[in-house]
């Protein structure tokens, strides 16, 4: 008989009705000044880099989110819901001349899709650190 598998850890917070409008709030940013220049250009900025650190030490992390120098601060899993939110805007191809509904915000996150979606921001180089520029 194998052994049963580890079940994967779980980035799971209780999350507030002003925590989520905080979010929505840096994805609305996002996506207007996405739809209004044709062009994708969110900004990420951490003290240090996340590369390397343990799904509990990311839980610690604040990312300052937004556009320009229009930043504000969030906690890794609210960094990831705005991304996801994202995600699911270019997904349904709302991007047009009206803003975005019916959107799911998932605040439980396995650390297999928490680490995806951290891959995919680091990917396209957004993820900038405090004084080592983009």
């Amino acid at each position: 008989m194998e052994p049963e598998p580890e079940p994967d850890p779980k980035l799971d917070e209780i999350f507030s009705e002003a925590r989520a409008q905080r979010c929505i709030h840096v994805f609305t940013q996002i996506f207007n000044h996405w739809r209004t220049t044709q062009s994708f250009e969110p900004r990420v900025i951490a003290d240090e880099s996340p590369e390397g650190k343990t799904l509990d030490q990311l839980r610690t992390m604040y990312f300052a989110v937004g556009v320009g120098e229009q930043l504000t601060d969030l906690p890794f899993l609210d960094m990831l819901i705005v991304f996801d939110l994202i995600k699911q805007a270019e997904t349904k191809r709302q991007i047009d001349d009206t803003q975005p509904t019916d959107f799911r915000i998932s605040t439980e996150w396995t650390k297999t899709k928490a680490f995806g979606m951290l891959s995919d921001i680091q990917t396209a180089h957004l993820i900038e650190v405090r004084g080592q520029g983009p």
